[in-house]
């Protein structure tokens, strides 16, 4: 047992020397701080175990040879450390396709485009531009959307489908519409677009709005900008209509 027990100690000494701790003071180097570096290892400790001068070190050095800023790296690699740790060569391909796409190294969008690239597989994203051609939109429209908003091409084929449906058959808008401004696809269907949909189509039956009037803002707005602008100058007209937002609301969460 006490040969045991020596073994276990010294396993966790050799641990402790060659990986956790040139891991912490890596972390450490490039975040700036000992109270940057416990708060980051508190929401990602496991990555304590990596060899980050060898996982991490050659794809950091990568981004900076093609302009990225530091500030950009330090601030991406905060909250999405994982992306920078893997292996040097597939990471140097998606960097350089993201390059070939027109990304601007200097702009942080180049960093969640990296990131967007390496969390899915080719078959996975030929999957998603189908679903986004099948509502009508070309390669060029496809890669638009990615070059403005990355994040349209991460969320699932589900969601995809629910927010054109919504857009294009509820709300009547061209595919193109949604292309231009991909950030809608990101939207809740449950939470976001189907309670403020309903208000839109009440307030398009009164006559109180035009079709198409100002979608982006409609369902884009915080919540106070939305009932200030949208519910409010109405309520005389439409007795019950944010009680009714309301319980749109509280039936969304349920």
């Amino acid at each position: 047992m006490d040969s045991l027990n020596h073994k276990s100690l010294a396993l966790t000494r050799g641990s402790l020397d060659n990986r956790i701790i040139p891991a912490f003071d890596y972390i450490q180097a490039v975040l700036g701080s000992e109270e940057k570096t416990l708060a980051f290892i508190k929401y990602f400790g496991s990555i304590l175990t990596h060899d980050l001068r060898i996982s991490v070190g050659p794809n950091i050095e990568i981004l900076k040879q093609i302009g990225v800023p530091d500030s950009n790296i330090l601030k991406y690699f905060q909250y999405q450390p994982r992306v920078f740790s893997r292996n040097s060569i597939r990471f140097k391909e998606t960097v350089e396709r993201v390059t070939e796409m027109g990304f601007n190294p200097q702009r942080l969008q180049f960093l969640v485009a990296v990131f967007a690239l390496r969390a899915m597989t080719k078959s996975t994203w030929d999957k998603k531009v189908e679903v986004y051609r099948k509502w009508g939109l070309s390669e060029e429209e496809i890669c638009l959307a990615f070059k403005r908003h990355p994040w349209c091409m991460m969320v699932s084929e589900d969601k995809i489908n629910g927010a054109m449906d919504f857009f294009v058959n509820k709300i009547g808008c061209e595919s193109s519409f949604v292309a231009r401004r991909p950030a809608l696809i990101s939207l809740s269907l449950k939470k976001r677009l189907n309670p403020r949909g309903y208000v839109y189509q009440v307030l398009l039956e009164k006559g109180l709005i035009k079709k198409q009037t100002n979608i982006p803002l409609f369902v884009s707005s915080s919540e106070n900008r939305f009932i200030d602008k949208f519910i409010n100058p109405h309520k005389e007209k439409i007795p019950g209509l944010l009680e009714s937002y309301e319980q749109k609301l509280m039936d969304s969460r349920r």
